[in-house]
């Protein structure tokens, strides 16, 4: 690797020393390539190799359809069908993969915005907010379609979504939005009596339920809004909460399991449960931080409580898809009387241990 200096370089003085010019990847890319690559010598044929590949290429799609949520990646596909028909529509000669940045900013300013309408706003005209999330639906696209780097105006490559016109547009929106009264309003926060009230009703049907089955639905619905309540979490995230999330290592468990609801009294109220959720919209692939939800004085609007009765209700005697396993139904009576026909999702409902392992159990924790 030596061989390329010169002995006129070398005589010559310091300030006249200049590298060679780089030619290919470099000398030390070249010594990582032979170093990996040294030892293959001939490889006989595999007729396999292409089928190996292409179950390969299967997979890869597979595993990449999961690197968005199934919503995202669907608005994003829906955007970009948009503006392509639009591309076709207008006689421009370029396809997604070719439009410059004034073709999306048109499309944008001159089309997206005057045909869509917003929800909210009086004249109908679509929020700055939307009109930022349309954009920054488009570059996610664009990103995925290979157009991930800089918008270059030159070569006219790169995101077109990346660029000082598409931000200026957006923020040009925005103030002309501002100019005609557009006020930005935040969410409407739940009020505690309007809470309070929610909950009362939902006691109510519990109440009033005249099987196991629907009481079981009120109460769960109860206990979604005590949760959100408590813990501020989106509804999604309630509604991924498992048994095993009742834990926190930390420190010892902490208030489980749950005394039954008849043995509840006055040494049970302040007692605290330990939740560390598997997987949140800010947490997707570890868990979240612990937290701690205490027993309230109210019985009422106490999620621990609430908790305990819920379980204690499923644990009860019915006629359930658990309790007709329990008392020995076969197979094909358990398929039919869930109306399950994959034997995959039957296999899945006969699992004990699901809610133990939960559906993130392959995930770093």
């Amino acid at each position: 690797m030596f061989g390329i200096w010169s002995s006129s370089s070398l005589d010559a003085s310091s300030s006249d020393l200049r590298l060679p010019p780089a030619a290919g990847p470099g000398i030390s890319a070249e010594l990582h390539l032979a170093k990996a690559t040294g030892g293959l010598g001939p490889r006989p044929a595999n007729p396999f190799s292409a089928s190996t590949y292409t179950t390969g290429v299967t997979r890869a799609l597979a595993t990449m359809s999961h690197g968005l949520a199934e919503d995202t990646a669907a608005r994003q596909t829906a955007a970009a069908a948009e503006l392509a028909c639009w591309l076709q529509d207008t006689g421009v000669p370029r396809t997604l993969l070719t439009c410059t940045a004034d073709d999306v900013v048109v499309y944008m300013a001159g089309h997206y915005a005057a045909t869509h309408s917003g929800r909210k706003s009086a004249g109908g005209d679509l929020s700055p907010g939307t009109i930022d999330h349309q954009f920054g639906v488009l570059s996610g696209f664009f990103a995925r379609a290979g157009r991930r780097d800089p918008y270059d105006p030159a070569t006219q490559s790169g995101n077109p979504c990346g660029c000082a016109w598409a931000a200026d547009c957006k923020r040009g929106y925005a103030r002309l939005a501002m100019e005609d009264g557009y006020v930005e309003k935040p969410a409407v926060q739940l009020t505690e009596g309007k809470h309070q009230r929610l909950v009362d009703y939902l006691w109510a049907r519990v109440r009033e339920a005249n099987d196991r089955v629907n009481r079981l639905l009120f109460l769960r619905d109860l206990l979604g809004c005590l949760y959100m309540w408590e813990s501020s979490l989106r509804a999604n995230d309630c509604g991924c909460l498992q048994l095993l999330d009742f834990a926190n290592p930390r420190r010892p468990y902490a208030g489980w399991p749950l005394p039954e609801v008849r043995m509840w009294d006055a040494s049970h109220v302040g007692m605290t449960l330990s939740i560390m959720p598997h997987g949140t919209k800010t947490c997707r692939t570890r868990r979240a931080d612990v937290f701690s939800i205490t027993a309230h004085a109210h019985p009422a609007y106490c999620f621990i409580r609430a908790l305990s009765l819920y379980l204690q209700l499923c644990r009860a005697g019915g006629v359930g898809f658990k309790d007709a396993q329990d008392k020995g139904a076969a197979r094909e009576e358990l398929k039919a009387k869930g109306q399950i026909a994959s034997e995959r999702v039957i296999d899945l409902y006969l699992d004990r241990t699901a809610h133990q392992t939960g559906r993130n159990t392959r995930r770093r924790s």
